[in-house]
């Protein structure tokens, strides 16, 4: 576990003094400013951070940077023509605000997960908040998805989404203090959650995060809903051979 911290810290360290890593021989080094882009214009305030662990994963900085540029040139070409139609017909303008901040969910020796919450305003009484996720396999050096994990995949889900719905009643019968919301009674589906392997500090990914973003399993005061569900011992037989490390140590 030291060392994999101390690999991460030395990681921080080369990105906050020097360039980290060239994406291939002679290509240009992937620098700490590389891994932020921001612009605030008088239509569109863009933000967009990810953390020092992506810089060393060239193929991985690649993909999301450019998803990154490509989706800060939209949107200022909408901001610039949804501004311009309002002036034409006499409404008032707003800056439109997009804000895309990654962060480590887990950081094994086969795989770092990756957590994005967003943010985006268009007018209004306030903005929306949204997330994002990013599973890296750094043997194939490819992203891959949660299912993708598991043998049976279908066998996986039916263990794993009792759990998520029994955590997440739990969660917002004490945050409502016993109020009823017929509208919110029932749990959501999987599929409209946000789900990623979750170690923490350590260098195992032991639990699966489950996020629902505001209006999906509560009305928007009650802002979204954070669950770490611990990897249950039934789906433990169904997660592949090659990714068992990563999700439980390493096992007897």
């Amino acid at each position: 576990m030291g060392m994999r911290l101390g690999s991460v810290a030395l990681a921080v360290m080369a990105l906050a003094l020097a360039p980290v890593l060239a994406t291939s021989a002679g290509a240009a080094p992937i620098l700490a400013s590389d891994l932020i882009l921001k612009s605030n214009t008088a239509n569109l305030q863009y933000s967009w951070r990810v953390p020092p662990e992506v810089g060393v994963e060239p193929p991985l900085f690649e993909v999301m940077r450019g998803k990154a540029e490509a989706g800060f040139a939209a949107g200022l070409a909408q901001a610039n023509a949804d501004a311009a139609e309002a002036k034409k017909s006499g409404f008032p303008v707003h800056q439109y605000t997009d804000l895309r901040y990654w962060t480590v969910a887990a950081d094994t020796t086969r795989l770092l997960a990756l957590t994005g919450q967003l943010y985006g305003y268009t007018g209004g009484a306030h903005g929306n908040t949204g997330y994002d996720s990013v599973i890296w396999d750094r043997k194939t050096r490819t992203a891959i998805s949660l299912p993708s994990l598991f043998s049976d995949r279908v066998k996986a889900r039916a263990i794993i989404e009792p759990l998520v719905c029994k955590a997440l009643a739990e969660e917002q019968k004490e945050r409502r203090g016993g109020q009823k919301m017929p509208d919110f009674e029932k749990c959501p589906p999987l599929s409209q959650a946000t789900l990623v392997p979750y170690g923490g500090m350590t260098p195992v990914a032991h639990s699966l995060r489950v996020i629902f973003a505001p209006y999906v399993a509560g009305p928007y005061v009650e802002g979204s809903y954070e669950l770490t569900i611990p990897w249950p011992e039934a789906v433990k037989p169904l997660v592949k051979p090659e990714f068992r490390e990563a999700l439980f140590g390493v096992m007897q």
